[in-house]
């Protein structure tokens, strides 16, 4: 029997927002603005999910004889749809800079830089962790196979 997970109903973005604010001492949100704490808060959450594996949850969906992969946040009722853009991250890099939030604009480095940061992390991590795979069909036959 599938679950389906519960949402999360302990606080709202609007308490967990003013809630950092004032943990930030900046109640009237004056340093930090309200969309600025929302992607901390984000940011948060998501790292707690990746390094926790707490919120899980199981869907089912109709498989396909001789199909090996499958675009699991493109499948219907899926739990793990694509929520952050490369947009969002320029725009918390942006935040980082204690920069305005002009689109992927920088004052200090141009877009080009950032851009190339952004691909070179994706790169390093998709290297690091192995993420990249190679499918590879051969045919059998008699003897030693060996892979090129």
């Amino acid at each position: 029997m599938a679950t389906q997970a519960q949402p999360f109903a302990y606080i709202t973005l609007s308490g967990m927002r003013q809630q950092l604010a004032n943990r930030l001492y900046d109640a009237s949100m004056v340093f930090w603005t309200s969309p600025e704490l929302t992607v901390y808060i984000q940011g948060a959450i998501r790292t707690w999910q990746a390094l926790t594996g707490f919120w899980r949850g199981d869907f089912l969906f109709q498989s396909v004889q001789g199909q090996i992969w499958y675009d699991i946040p493109l499948l219907t009722n899926s739990l793990r749809s694509y929520t952050v853009t490369d947009l969002s991250v320029y725009q918390e890099i942006l935040y980082h800079l204690l920069e305005p939030i002009t689109g992927p604009v920088s004052l200090q480095f141009t877009t080009d830089d950032i851009v190339q940061a952004v691909q070179r992390r994706r790169d390093e991590i998709l290297s690091v962790t192995s993420c990249t795979q190679t499918r590879r069909l051969v045919g059998a036959v008699a003897g030693r196979i060996t892979s090129t």
